[in-house]
């Protein structure tokens, strides 16, 4: 599902989004990755009533043993567009994954665009 395909969601069952809470089990446990500091700042603000953790390598992510509910990759971590290919792979093995980042989206994974950033369309496609 992309990002039109989400705000289309949203506007189905009359969510409007302003408060938009998020439906299922809480809290997830969310695998978040960007190379960007301040991104691995913004998604757990952002998502507080999750357990949100975040890596700043794409091979520190990929190591990390838990079980996520839900990941969150940046496009481009350590070389251009490998964040892509993890997302398109974990999307293969059946996870829960969205790409959040600087650029155009991706077909086949649902994809956030970091400029102007949607913390309500990010929530909705978490519920």
């Amino acid at each position: 599902m992309g990002f039109k395909s989400i705000i289309q969601l949203a506007e189905q069952k009359n969510l409007g989004g302003r408060h938009l809470v998020c439906k299922g089990d809480f809290p997830m446990k969310i695998l978040h990755v960007d190379d960007l500091e301040n991104w691995r700042g913004i998604i757990p603000r952002v998502l507080s009533e999750h357990e949100v953790v975040s890596f700043a390598t794409l091979a520190a992510a990929k190591a990390s043993k838990e079980d996520f509910d839900a990941y969150i990759v940046d496009g481009s971590i350590d070389r251009e567009f490998d964040g892509i290919a993890w997302a398109k792979e974990l999307q293969k093995a059946g996870k829960k994954v969205a790409i959040l980042s600087a650029g155009n989206p991706v077909d086949g994974v649902p994809f956030f665009d970091k400029a102007p950033f949607d913390d309500q369309a990010l929530r909705l496609f978490l519920s």
